[in-house]
């Protein structure tokens, strides 16, 4: 399935992203709310990690959110989000 991610930033917006899968041969229009959502590169699926990088400094984003309207099932989603402290210049990945 496609995944969205919601990126919030330290100015109240929000921007959805969608990550298609290569599978899919294109991009739905937009998020299942009806929000315009920004397509990425398609995610091979047979790859284990998804990477991308978006036009907004990191200082202002305040919070990530992987599938925000919470339609994919997920055992466990407090791994969902991260929110990123004030003055946050990177995020290393444990």
């Amino acid at each position: 399935m496609p995944v969205d991610v919601a990126v919030m930033g330290t100015d109240g917006r929000t921007t959805c992203y969608q990550v298609p899968l290569s599978l899919m041969l294109g991009a739905r229009p937009g998020s299942p709310s009806g929000a315009p959502c920004t397509a990425l590169r398609p995610w091979l699926w047979t790859a284990p990690r998804y990477t991308f990088g978006i036009p907004v400094p990191m200082d202002a984003v305040r919070a990530v959110i992987l599938d925000p309207e919470e339609r994919l099932a997920d055992k466990d989603r407090s791994n969902d989000s991260v929110e990123l402290e004030p003055g946050t210049r990177g995020v290393v990945r444990p």
